[in-house]
């Protein structure tokens, strides 16, 4: 009872926290922390100036959250997140390869689920182009929060993503006694077509092609764009770290829900996974056809090999579930430390972020969520999400209490 008690007037002034939020020093006292690599079980103060986290002292007359009796950590990225895009908008399928198209380009950014990825403590996503086509475009990074677009782009050029086996062949596919019709005819009709399609691509750009999605190739086989593979089945991850070593590239193994049948061979190849969403329960085609063998222990099975594995939701899957996977990984065997790293550092690391995001190290933006519980237990809630130092949102205050200024929008 005392416990919760010290939760609810932590709450309490979250809920009354000043104007002085918006501006200037930002100073979190926490009870607990952790940091993007390892629980701090002590007493936690950071400072927030100009966006960033800082060390030293805190500037004169700076405001100050006391969520001492809370956890606060870093805020989490989802690399695979559809908020602001549903995988029914996702796809451009006039061609095969369209490298150099941006998935930030058709973004509602002010969606539902964005603003349900924020609530759930997400202050950052990676909105990736569908699987339809063989090369889709490019994902790109942003914030959660309500600023203009132009002010919450991490990196409109996150990867390139490939996607392999079933799902870009489909569209060639006819309903039954049907003949093929239109542009859809033209597509790669099985593995073997997707897979020759991507090499005829890597061939073009090496061969000094112009055009735009030759040149974006070219910077992928440059290793300036990381290269993310759709690669969900054994066949799958074997073809990707197949393409990956003749592109000269480190690959990015996404939806890779049967890499526990390869983790030493993606291990020496210095790749990395991008787990999620769950196929436990198949809602799609593709999911039905390609997450047979998905296992919920395929994250600790990765992470014991020393492959580095990201979290993510699913492009048809609500934010808020993040946590709840990564609360299911470590109940499956993955050390709670490298679970809470999978929505925090490790995906920052994917990003090319490392010092940026998913850290509480100086020098970091100021993103933190703040929670009233254990990160991994679902019954663990969300008090506030700040980014860049800015308090954005916090769980409503009680109705009897009216907070001292306009929340920040």
């Amino acid at each position: 009872m005392r416990s919760e008690m010290r939760a609810l007037g932590s709450l309490l002034l979250l809920a009354c926290a000043s104007s002085a939020l918006a501006d200037g020093d930002l100073i979190v006292r926490a009870g607990r922390a952790f940091d993007g690599e390892r629980f701090i079980e002590a007493p936690v103060a950071l400072i927030a100036r100009g966006g960033r986290l800082v060390s030293g002292e805190a500037a004169p007359g700076s405001a100050m959250l006391d969520a001492s009796a809370l956890v606060v950590m870093p805020g989490m990225i989802d690399l695979r997140s559809g908020a602001g895009l549903p995988s029914w908008d996702a796809n451009e399928e006039r061609a095969e390869v369209t490298a150099a198209w941006r998935a930030l380009d058709a973004v509602e950014p002010q969606s539902d689920a964005m603003r349900r990825a924020l609530e759930s403590g997400i202050t950052t996503i990676v909105v990736s182009p569908g699987g339809r086509n063989v090369i889709g475009g490019l994902a790109g990074a942003l914030k959660t929060d309500s600023r203009p677009m132009s002010e919450r782009i991490v990196d409109a050029e996150a990867a390139l993503v490939i996607t392999l086996g079933f799902e870009p062949a489909i569209g060639n596919r006819t309903a039954r006694f049907q003949q093929p019709w239109g542009l859809k005819f033209r597509r790669p009709g099985n593995r073997m077509g997707v897979v020759a399609d991507i090499r005829r691509a890597i061939f073009v750009a090496r061969e000094g092609a112009t055009g735009e999605d030759a040149a974006t190739m070219r910077r992928v086989l440059a290793r300036e764009i990381p290269a993310w593979f759709v690669a969900r089945t054994d066949g799958d991850v074997r073809t990707a770290l197949l393409l990956a070593g003749e592109m000269g590239v480190q690959p990015v193994l996404v939806e890779a829900f049967e890499a526990h049948r390869r983790a030493e061979e993606v291990a020496s190849a210095r790749g990395s996974a991008i787990l999620g969403p769950d196929y436990q329960l198949p809602r799609t085609l593709t999911e039905r056809v390609e997450g047979r063998d998905a296992r919920a222990a395929t994250s600790s099975i990765l992470a014991a090999a020393g492959v580095p594995v990201a979290i993510g939701t699913g492009m048809d899957d609500d934010p808020g579930v993040l946590r709840d996977r990564a609360g299911l990984a470590f109940r499956h065997g993955m050390p709670r430390e490298a679970a809470l790293a999978a929505i925090t550092s490790v995906p920052a690391k994917l990003l090319g972020a490392a010092g940026r995001l998913g850290t509480l190290k100086p020098g970091a933006d100021a993103d933190l969520v703040l929670l009233d519980g254990d990160p991994l237990s679902p019954a663990t809630r969300i008090a506030a999400v700040v980014i860049e130092g800015r308090l954005i949102w916090r769980r409503p205050p009680c109705p009897e209490l009216k907070p001292a200024v306009p929340e920040v929008r």
